[in-house]
């Protein structure tokens, strides 16, 4: 089955059409792109790759080479959406992960599986070729051998709680390679996609845990803390034939009726506040775009007005958080946590989600 993404298409028309407003928006849609590409040109490091968050010189996760390895993927996944991916800076990042950029030199069970995952997304979004092909197949089988050696990649060890995001994005990624005709052992996809299923607690909501390989009771949840993550479960569990079209237009609602509480928790700025704070249902500051990305892949699920409806909503969330200059000049520059995502992953990020926007906003 073809992830959701390759499923949107948009609707032929012309400039008759096209009722005004659509090209209104899909303007304010393409100069984002121009913006976020060209800050990305600028803000990448001379080896080509873009890293979490040197910008700031905060405490963060920049040393980490499994985080640098995911951000310069979701950074060059980002060129290509905005039609940048014939430039020198997607040529730089493709150049850095294919000549050492993933070779694993610090290990991060929290953070490998994101730097497999996307950077499988690159590859498969790479013009096939045998070299292309042999280079998505070793992240395929590092991916495997990293799912069996840690149970699904849970953080603390075998026979522990595995994050349910994780096992979203890591499916949703060996869906991508599967549909780009490479080999992905139909049983990895199944484990992965079974053990995400239990992290769905009774009210639907997917809590942050999925239960260990030996069961137990799932972990409790609540609807604000899970707003940021439902979305992405449910279209992982779909690209693998496993969704439930009920239940993955709740996500998207869920998401919409908490948009505020996410947001607001996006511009918190001091790093000696709790990542995770009960006062702000537990939404850590850099879920936002995470959210709003993975809602935007969910909306192929939605009634055609619906999709059209949220996928505005969406593009007036993305340009609200823009980081503008103070003349009010926008920057091109998306950031949803300072101190551990910061602008490069931020604005990777939105540039992907415009791509999977526009479909919808072309709509008569």
């Amino acid at each position: 089955m073809l992830p959701l993404w390759t499923l949107l298409l948009a609707l032929p028309g012309s400039a008759a059409t096209v009722p005004a407003p659509a090209d209104d928006l899909l303007k304010s849609l393409r100069d984002a792109q121009e913006r976020g590409a060209f800050f990305l040109a600028e803000s990448q490091a001379p080896e080509g790759y873009w890293g979490a968050n040197e910008a700031h010189g905060l405490p963060n996760y920049s040393g980490d080479t499994n985080v640098r390895a995911a951000v310069t993927a979701i950074c060059l996944n980002g060129l290509r959406a905005a039609g940048q991916g014939q430039g020198e800076a997607a040529r730089k990042a493709q150049d850095f992960l294919v000549n050492g950029g993933l070779e694993q030199t610090k290990m991060s069970p929290t953070n490998r599986p994101y730097a497999l995952a996307y950077a499988m997304m690159a590859a498969s979004r790479e013009p096939a070729s045998p070299a292309r092909n042999e280079r998505l197949q070793k992240l395929i089988t590092e991916t495997e051998n990293l799912a069996n050696a840690t149970d699904a990649f849970a953080y603390l060890g075998r026979g522990q709680r595995p994050a349910s995001f994780v096992l979203a994005v890591v499916a949703s990624g060996l869906e991508e390679a599967k549909a780009r005709g490479a080999k992905v052992p139909q049983a990895l996809l199944d484990g992965l996609l079974t053990r995400l299923e239990t992290a769905r607690s009774p009210s639907g909501d997917f809590a942050y845990y999925a239960l260990p390989s030996a069961g137990g009771a799932p972990m409790p949840t609540n609807p604000e803390d899970a707003a940021a993550r439902n979305a992405a479960c449910e279209v992982a569990l779909a690209e693998g034939g496993r969704g439930n079209a009920g239940a993955l237009a709740r996500s998207v609602q869920c998401e919409r009726q908490n948009l505020g509480r996410l947001e607001h928790a996006s511009r918190r700025r001091d790093p000696q506040h709790p990542i995770h704070d009960a006062k702000d249902h537990n939404i850590a500051p850099y879920y936002y775009l995470f959210s709003l990305h993975w809602t935007a892949r969910a909306l192929s699920r939605l009634p055609a007005a619906d999709a059209r409806a949220t996928a505005e909503d969406i593009l007036a969330s993305i340009l609200k958080q823009e980081v503008h200059a103070p003349s009010g000049e926008p920057l091109g520059i998306w950031e949803d946590s300072q101190e551990f995502s910061g602008p490069n992953y931020g604005t990777g990020t939105v540039l992907d989600t415009l791509n999977v926007l526009r479909p919808y906003l072309t709509r008569p």
